[in-house]
């Protein structure tokens, strides 16, 4: 049964990080401090609120009808296309986003709200005494991983933010900006110091299933390393996840992705949620009845993608039937898409249903006809924000960007991904002996294909320097040219590299000044 970590929401505005802009502000309805900060168990209720924020839907939550968070971002890539400009693959994807738009201004909110509660808990820890020493250590380390997550964010996409470390009266209200490297660097020494305090993941309980283990914070800094091009650290901090010698890949690529597997030991750590709790289910694994999910569109280019079960590109085997693109073709297409001739709930779909693009989106998708009357927005499905294939895919990057690598070894993470769907060894179609510039396209293969809706396309196209090359320039001149249904995608050099700062927090702290590219 699955631990609802989350169902301690807070009752009143205690750690308020607040929608309105980032600050953590004094309330009339916040418990008094008085009676709070007492025993551990009140530090267990404020660490279940800096989890908490991760399940809104300007995080790691989306919603059929709503705002779409980081699971929204594939869209805003050469992976998906949306049609709705309040999600945030819409404007963002389109290239009319704004300083005021919803998902700019979402992301901003909720990650400080996030640091503004991680940094809330650990002023105050120190006050409650009848804990242990380890018990605490481990708390600390909690908020400090969801802070540093938080932070990775902000500079992936804002880049220069402000970095705040301590809750702020309203006196210290206005803070400039600091430099990404700034903030970089406070976060990585800060994680390092402190992951080791977290559990190993064989001792983690499975009554607390979701908790942030020592293997998730290797996972985190290894990310973060990645995604900023400290290759050799990313590679020493992918290394010390597969060294824990616990991580397994699940046996079905498939069933990975149904919630009454979720708990399996390929995840580090998920969003977890849970249907009909006080709002705590998820939306991005939406079900639609007896109807596919036709609002969010998977696009032409990454259907193709895909290889054929020998290993081949569609265009070069001949195995490839045109009328039923899945057939003999890597497992992953058909956990991914729906497409022409596939079934949904035991039926042929109708191709009505896949007008816009031709494919829809299987992945997450709750498909059981049991829970048709249910809310959609209402899912079981927890995100995995990090899992195995992630890290093992990270790690074959990191080794070959590090340069010092052995090619044995980055072709054995990569069939290791491979092998899991019964596709072919890389060697065994492509042969050996490899470039640094074709292993890398050979890796970039395999991200896309295991990770597709998984939320990370879009910082992988903005690590490689290829998100306008991908996310606009080939789809204007590939799927709008042979798809006029699709809107043209805009990107304007150098402003859309960086996210804008909010309007409303520009309007409400004179010391924030917007990036020159805004301006």
């Amino acid at each position: 049964m699955k631990k609802l970590l989350y169902t301690f929401i807070f009752a009143s505005a205690l750690l308020a990080g607040c929608s309105e802009d980032f600050l953590v502000r004094n309330s009339p309805n916040s418990i008094s401090e008085a009676t709070f900060w007492k025993t551990e168990n009140d530090v267990k209720l404020a660490i279940t609120g800096c989890y908490a924020v991760l399940q809104n839907t300007h995080m790691y939550n989306s919603v059929n009808n709503g705002n779409a968070g980081f699971p929204g971002l594939d869209y805003a890539t050469d992976n998906g296309y949306m049609t709705w400009d309040y999600k945030s693959g819409g404007a963002i994807g389109n290239g009319i986003h704004t300083p005021s738009d919803n998902g700019v201004t979402g992301m901003w909110n909720l990650s400080y709200a996030g640091i503004g509660r991680s940094n809330y808990l650990l002023a105050n820890i120190s006050k409650v005494t009848d804990m242990s020493d380890a018990a605490r250590a481990r708390y600390i380390a909690e908020a400090k991983f969801l802070r540093a997550l938080h932070y990775n964010n902000l500079i992936l996409l804002y880049r220069d933010v402000p970095l705040i470390t301590e809750p702020l009266s309203l006196a210290e209200a206005y803070v400039p900006k600091s430099p990404k490297a700034t903030i970089l660097d406070f976060i990585t020494k800060d994680l390092e110091a402190a992951v080791e305090d977290l559990p190993l993941p064989a001792d983690l309980p499975s009554a607390e299933w979701g908790r942030i283990t020592r293997g998730a914070g290797y996972a985190l800094l290894g990310h973060i390393y990645l995604n900023n091009h400290m290759y050799a650290k990313a590679a020493e901090f992918t290394k010390k996840v597969l060294d824990l010698n616990y991580y397994e890949l699940y046996p079905d690529y498939t069933e990975l992705f149904k919630w009454v597997n979720e708990q399996n030991k390929e995840i580090i750590f998920p969003v977890t949620f849970k249907r009909g709790v006080g709002g705590e289910g998820s939306g991005f694994g939406w079900f639609t009845g007896t109807r596919v999910p036709d609002n969010h569109h998977p696009l032409r280019n990454l259907a193709e993608e895909f290889y054929m079960i020998d290993g081949k590109h569609y265009t070069e085997s001949p195995l490839y039937n045109p009328n039923l693109e899945m057939e003999n073709r890597d497992p992953r297409f058909n956990t991914t898409l729906i497409s022409k001739g596939s079934l949904w709930q035991g039926k042929v779909v109708p191709e009505s249903q896949l007008a816009l693009t031709g494919y829809a989106l299987r992945k997450w998708v709750e498909e059981n006809t049991e829970n048709v009357s249910q809310n959609q927005n209402d899912c079981d499905q927890d995100f995995y924000v990090f899992r195995l294939a992630h890290i093992v895919l990270d790690r074959a990057e990191a080794l070959v960007k590090a340069g010092n690598y052995n090619e044995s070894e980055v072709l054995g993470l990569i069939n290791m991904i491979r092998d899991r769907v019964g596709m072919p060894k890389v060697q065994d179609v492509e042969g050996t002996g490899f470039s640094e510039e074709k292993l890398m396209e050979i890796i970039m293969h395999e991200r896309r294909v295991e990770t597709a809706f998984e939320g990370r396309r879009y910082f992988d196209l903005k690590r490689w320097g290829l998100l306008k090359e991908r996310a606009v320039d080939f789809f204007n001149a590939y799927e709008q040219a042979n798809n006029p249904a699709l809107r043209v995608r805009r990107f304007e050099s150098p402003k859309h590299n960086v996210w804008p700062i909010p309007q409303g927090e520009l309007d409400t702290n004179p010391a924030l000044e917007q990036h020159d590219e805004w301006k």
